[in-house]
């Protein structure tokens, strides 16, 4: 049994969470980038007809991660694509590309435990969106938001308010899984809990304003500075990741 953070070689807010992890009794624990998952030495992806699936791969460096083994996994994952496809021709580099990426995500969606985050058509990770997505989702959620206009020419502006002439004061907020880490109050706190559920994200980073109608919604994104969490926030990724299949 093991658990996987997955992430980008260059992802310090990874490392920080591996080792925070790794104190917390979760072990084994395996570091993998998406490079090098990638670039397999072998794969095994089967589903029967009862919808039951399997999927192992081993990595180039001989480790043989079993799909059934996996307890859960931290998923931050950007891109799948093994470094020698770049020595591809350009448009053999696209497909390739295309097809790593379609490979991971299907091994991603086949593991039978919690990841944080699912792999979508629309991010490795998570999915991501436009500022305007996200806003009407925080809107649907029950955040006020600032003005948003798109220029003609597709440039986008935010128009945020200051109060009494200062710049706003702004606070990071973590939704994982049912957990919320540093929400300024309980309905804050509701509502990024119902972002991410709409945005079926169960690990959402949510940048929030002090305005003087209260706190209004600026950002959200499924890749969050997870070292601005701190200790709460390791505690709360420690308690997901360990909820058994």
């Amino acid at each position: 049994m093991t658990w996987l953070v997955l992430c980008e070689p260059y992802d310090a807010a990874a490392m920080w969470a591996y080792r925070g992890l790794a104190s917390r009794g979760l072990e084994p624990l395996e570091l993998v980038d998406g490079g090098t998952a990638a670039a397999l030495a072998g794969r095994c992806h089967e589903v029967d007809g009862y919808g039951n699936t399997r999927a192992d791969l081993v990595l180039p460096d001989g480790r043989t991660i079993r799909g059934d083994d996996v307890i859960g996994v931290l998923n931050r994952v950007v891109s799948a694509v093994p470094s020698h496809v770049v020595r591809a021709t350009r448009s053999d580099r696209e497909y390739a590309a295309q097809e790593f990426t379609a490979l991971f995500l299907s091994w991603l969606r086949a593991l039978p435990c919690v990841v944080l985050n699912p792999a979508t058509p629309l991010g490795l990770s998570g999915q991501w969106r436009y500022p305007a997505e996200w806003a009407v989702l925080a809107a649907r959620a029950g955040f006020a938001t600032p003005p948003y206009r798109r220029s003609s020419t597709e440039a986008v502006e935010e128009s945020r308010r200051t109060v009494g002439g200062d710049a706003p004061a702004e606070r990071t907020v973590f939704a994982v899984a049912d957990e919320v880490v540093g929400a300024p109050d309980e309905g804050s706190a509701g509502r990024c809990r119902e972002l991410a559920r709409l945005a079926e994200t169960p690990l959402l980073g949510i940048s929030m304003s002090r305005r003087a109608e209260g706190w209004t919604f600026l950002a959200a994104t499924p890749h969050p500075d997870l070292s601005a969490g701190g200790d709460p926030l390791l505690d709360a990724l420690a308690r997901a990741l360990h909820v058994h299949r």
